[in-house]
C-alpha cells in the first residue's frame, strides 16, 4: 500500500516537472521575451555610418544584444539566437547542456545611395548581394537589400541614376537572388526597419508554432457555413449542399436542386457510373426558385459538364 502511494506521489511530482519545464521552455519564445536571446551581429562599416547609433539604440529600446564585428561580409547584419538546451528524463529530472549560439537564416544588407550608385553604375550590384548569400554557411531564408537617402542624393546629383535603371537593377535581384528590398530616407526609418526585421526574427519560433497547431483546428470564418456531419441526422446531406456551393457558378438553389435528385456525393457517383453520357446528366435538371419573378431554368450542359469534372476528375490538369 506505502509502495503504490509513494509511486502516485512520484507520478504526480513528475508530471508537475514535466509541466513546469514544458512552461519554461515556451516562455523563453514568447513575444518580448525571446528578445533577450537574440544578437544582431552588425558589421562595423554600418555602425561607422551616420545610421549606425540610430540601430543600436533602437535595438537596445527591445532588448535585442548588438555585436559589432569586421564582418567578411560588408554592410550586413545577422542574427544569432541563443539556445539554451534542456531535456528532461522520464524520471523528472531536468539535465541542462551548455548554451549554444545558433545562427539566423536572414540576410540584411544596407547601402547608402552613394555606395548603391558606384556599384550600379560598375555592374557589380547583383555580384556583390549573390557573394554575401554564397559566404553565408546556411540556407538563408531571406535576403533584404535597404538602400538609404536615394531621393535626396539623387536631388543633389541629377543624372546619376534613372528610376528606370534603378528599378531594373532591382528586379535582377529580385528574380536572379530572391533579394527584396526596401527604399528608406532617414536614419529613424532604417532603426525602425532593422528593430522590426530583428522582432520578426526573434518571434519565429513562437508564431511558427502557434501557425502549426492552427494549421491542425478546424477554423470557419464568419461567411462559411459549419456543419457537423452526423450518419443518424440530415446533417451529411446540409454538408453535400454546402460543399456544392463551393463550386464555381453553383449557387444555393443550384446546389438545392442537385441535392433534391441526389441527396449524397456517393448517390451522384453511382449514377455517373451508370449514365451513358455522364458529363451532361444533370442539365436538364429544373432550378428550385421560388417567387413571383421565378422562370423556368434548368442547369444546363455547360455547369453539368463542369460539376462533372469536379467530382469525377483526377487530373489536376484538368480545366474547368
Amino acid at each position: 500500500m506505502t509502495d503504490d502511494k509513494i509511486s502516485k506521489k512520484e507520478l504526480k511530482r513528475i508530471e508537475i516537472q514535466k509541466r513546469k519545464f514544458q512552461l519554461e521552455q515556451d516562455r523563453v519564445t514568447r513575444p518580448g521575451e525571446c528578445n533577450k536571446f537574440i544578437t544582431a551581429v552588425i558589421d562595423a562599416k554600418i555602425v561607422n555610418k551616420t545610421v549606425g547609433s540610430k540601430i543600436l539604440s533602437s535595438l537596445k529600446e527591445i532588448e535585442i544584444k548588438a555585436k559589432v564585428s569586421n564582418s567578411t561580409i560588408s554592410n550586413t547584419i545577422t542574427w544569432k539566437r541563443l539556445i539554451n538546451k534542456r531535456i528532461i528524463t522520464d524520471s523528472g529530472e531536468v539535465i541542462e547542456f551548455d548554451k549554444i549560439e545558433q545562427n539566423e537564416p536572414h540576410l540584411l544588407i544596407i547601402l547608402s545611395a552613394e555606395e548603391f550608385v558606384k556599384v550600379s553604375k560598375e555592374n557589380q550590384l547583383l555580384s556583390i548581394v549573390q557573394t554575401a548569400q554564397s559566404d553565408f554557411s546556411l540556407n538563408l531564408k531571406s535576403t533584404t537589400l535597404i538602400i538609404y537617402g536615394l531621393k535626396d542624393f539623387c536631388r543633389k546629383k541629377k543624372n546619376v541614376i534613372g528610376i528606370k535603371e534603378t528599378e531594373i537593377k532591382l528586379t535582377q535581384l529580385m528574380l536572379l537572388a530572391n533579394c527584396s528590398h526596401r527604399l528608406h530616407e532617414t536614419p529613424d526609418d532604417i532603426a525602425l526597419a532593422v528593430t522590426q526585421m530583428s522582432k520578426a526574427i526573434a518571434e519565429e519560433p513562437f508564431k511558427s508554432k502557434q501557425n502549426k497547431k492552427l494549421d491542425q483546428e478546424q477554423l470557419y470564418l464568419t461567411s462559411e457555413v459549419k456543419v457537423n456531419a452526423n450518419e443518424n441526422s440530415d446533417s451529411l446531406a446540409r454538408l453535400w449542399h454546402a460543399q456544392l456551393t463551393t463550386f464555381p457558378k453553383v449557387t444555393y438553389e443550384v446546389a438545392q436542386s442537385i441535392t433534391k435528385e441526389y441527396p449524397l456525393p456517393k448517390v451522384l457517383i453511382e449514377a455517373y457510373k451508370s449514365s451513358t453520357s455522364p458529363a451532361t446528366m444533370l442539365a436538364n435538371i429544373p432550378i428550385i426558385k421560388t417567387g413571383p419573378l421565378a422562370k423556368n431554368r434548368r442547369i444546363g450542359p455547360e455547369l453539368s459538364r463542369k460539376i462533372y469534372t469536379l467530382v469525377r476528375s483526377q487530373n489536376p490538369e484538368d480545366i474547368i
